[in-house]
């Protein structure tokens, strides 16, 4: 499910999107929107699931870390990306009559706003025809961040650096570059974790001089961007879209407390009431016999799902360190992988036969 939040029941309408270069969208292509339904299909494990959180990423305050990227874009041991931008979202909105008044008085002539947004939360905003001024701040923050990372690079190589906290100052970076231009609270909190974290982590000297000479300049950039422009201006016209999952899949969960009570998991209630399965039963039975009568569960959930939906796909029950687990057997591979590993899409769309 795709759900539009905009402030104004009025807002713009999306027209068309591009994914790129995430997790299993490599690229979309174009995808035109219906004004009135649009739905997206394709095979478990494709990317639609993937195509619609990065679509929902036009809000600047979403993180996609660096593991999201698809494999085949970063390159060597040390999983580095190739140099310049990263596309990842390309989204054009239609304006309409009751847009304009939202509008900066000099983007009032503009028949689409589009937005684009880069891994690392870049995010530029453009009006077509072009609105003058409208790309001049083109994430000044972005760009910092940006700045950031190829210092960072340059200390990983040298000895003591911040090669250990990697993540921890990636995740941060990508937040600060995608907070809105005006919020001045937010960008003095993360540059305050920023700078605890490269003066108290194990960074070397010079790092640390870079590093505060980089706080200095983003800081005098972004009080010169703090006058809302015309980019901001249309950006604030766009819905924020929100995905939302309706069913959730559960892969395991304790024994002794689905024992004492099924409520403890909906996805093992649920797989309790349409086998007969006991969990009281479970946890009495010794270990041979509660082989035994998971393998008897399991063949039978296989057969449930598998008569509602027809992918093959088998699911095995078994214990773990006093859990009780849920595999799939996985259809390309022939190996066990956790439900938990499971693309979106099959771990809703088995929770939703469970329930039902």
């Amino acid at each position: 499910p795709f759900i539009s939040t905009p402030a104004d029941p009025d807002s713009v309408m999306l027209k068309s999107v591009r994914v790129r270069n995430y997790r299993a969208v490599t690229d979309s292509g174009t995808v035109e929107i219906d004004p009135e339904i649009t739905c997206i299909t394709g095979a478990t494990g494709s990317g639609k699931t993937s195509f619609l959180r990065m679509v929902a990423g036009i809000d600047r305050s979403a993180v996609f870390p660096q593991k999201d990227l698809p494999l085949g874009l970063t390159r060597g041991p040390d999983g580095a990306l190739p140099p310049g931008p990263v596309p990842q979202l390309d989204a054009s909105f239609e304006v309409e009559e009751s847009d304009r008044a939202g509008l900066p008085q000099e983007c009032r002539h503009a028949e689409q706003i589009r937005v684009s947004r880069e891994f690392g939360g870049a995010v530029s905003v453009t009006a077509v025809p072009d609105c003058p001024s409208a790309g001049a701040r083109a994430g000044s923050l972005g760009r910092h961040c940006g700045q950031l990372r190829d210092i960072f690079a340059g200390a990983a190589a040298r000895t003591p650096s911040l090669a250990g906290d990697r993540d921890e100052l990636e995740a941060r970076l990508q937040e600060l570059a995608g907070l809105a231009p005006d919020d001045r609270a937010g960008t003095a909190l993360l540059m305050t974790s920023l700078r605890c974290l490269v003066q108290e982590g194990p960074a070397d000297g010079r790092f640390r001089a870079e590093f505060e000479a980089w706080a200095r300049a983003a800081a005098e950039d972004g009080a010169r961007d703090s006058a809302k422009d015309p980019a901001q201006g249309l950006y604030e016209l766009v819905p924020r879209p929100r995905y939302v999952g309706r069913f959730e899949l559960d892969a395991g969960v304790r024994l002794d407390e689905f024992a004492a009570g099924m409520s403890a998991s909906g996805t093992f209630r649920s797989i309790a009431l349409a086998t007969g399965m006991s969990p009281g039963l479970l946890q009495r039975l010794g270990t041979a016999a509660r082989r035994e009568y998971l393998d008897k569960k399991s063949k039978e959930l296989s057969g449930l799902v598998d008569g509602l939906w027809g992918q093959g796909r088998e699911l095995r029950l078994r214990i773990d360190g006093g859990m009780l687990r849920l595999d799939v057997r996985d259809g390309t591979a022939g190996a066990w992988m956790s439900a938990a590993d499971q693309s979106g899409g099959f771990r809703r769309w088995v929770a939703f036969c469970l329930e039902v």
